[in-house]
């Protein structure tokens, strides 16, 4: 069955409205009339079954029983990601939102080689990505993908946080898996992932200053646009397997 978000403003008494690019696939795509059963999404996890009661400009669909959608995580994971250079940054929101991420916080590193300029801009498309992604796969929510922020200005943020863990690639004794384990209760929990060439020394230091955990993905050594979407693989993995 199709699959539709709709913004919180177009919920009505009972209905929703579906507009742009969605209502026109609606109509010259799937060619879809009145009384014909949809699935509405209101982006923040809850699934409707819907029927069709008008297509047009705008597709309006009475709304049945809500839901929660089977696809959201047991845990939400906010990946404060190294700020990466080109398409890379796309791609770790892309497959993030497709691996369960909950937030996206482009951090500034020592080691960045983008800055944060044009960030509105750049912002603007990586939630766009966010949401094309979360239709894609099914996810009842699309994750926020918030400014970017130096990571001193992110330590904050992390520290409202029940668990966070920098993916390390120099830390050899300590597991990601062992981490979590350790953690069982945690259920809001930060990833840290450093930019080309990794999180520095000095940025690692901090981090664990605040009692946070620095953690190994494995033996092999990941790109940053690979580390993410790895790690958060791992992490929802160990919860949602989890008796």
């Amino acid at each position: 069955m199709h699959r539709f978000f709709v913004m919180p403003e177009d919920f009505g008494e009972g209905t929703a409205t579906i507009r742009g690019e969605d209502a026109v696939h609606i109509r010259r795509v799937l060619r879809m009339e009145k009384g014909e059963r949809i699935i509405v999404c209101d982006g923040r996890g809850t699934d409707y079954d819907a029927v069709l009661e008008a297509v047009g400009e705008t597709a309006l669909a009475k709304l049945e029983k809500g839901r929660p959608n089977a696809a959201e995580p047991p845990v939400n994971v906010t990946l404060f990601q190294g700020l990466a250079k080109g398409e890379r940054m796309d791609y770790v929101v892309q497959k993030a939102v497709e691996y369960g991420v909950h937030t996206i916080v482009p951090v500034e590193m020592k080691r960045s080689v983008a800055r944060l300029k044009e960030k509105d801009r750049k912002v603007q498309r990586w939630q766009r990505i966010a949401f094309e992604a979360a239709k894609q796969c099914g996810r009842g929510r699309v994750p926020e993908v918030q400014e970017g922020v130096a990571l001193k200005e992110a330590l904050p943020a992390m520290a409202e946080l029940d668990l966070v863990v920098a993916a390390y690639e120099n830390e050899k004794r300590t597991s990601l898996k062992a981490v979590l384990r350790g953690h069982p209760q945690a259920v809001n929990i930060g990833l840290v992932v450093g930019p080309e060439g990794g999180l520095d020394e000095a940025e690692i230091k901090d981090l664990l200053a605040m009692g946070f955990a620095a953690a190994s993905l494995g033996p092999r050594i990941f790109r940053t646009e690979s580390a993410g979407p790895a790690a958060l693989a791992m992490i929802l993995y160990e919860r949602e397997m989890r008796p």
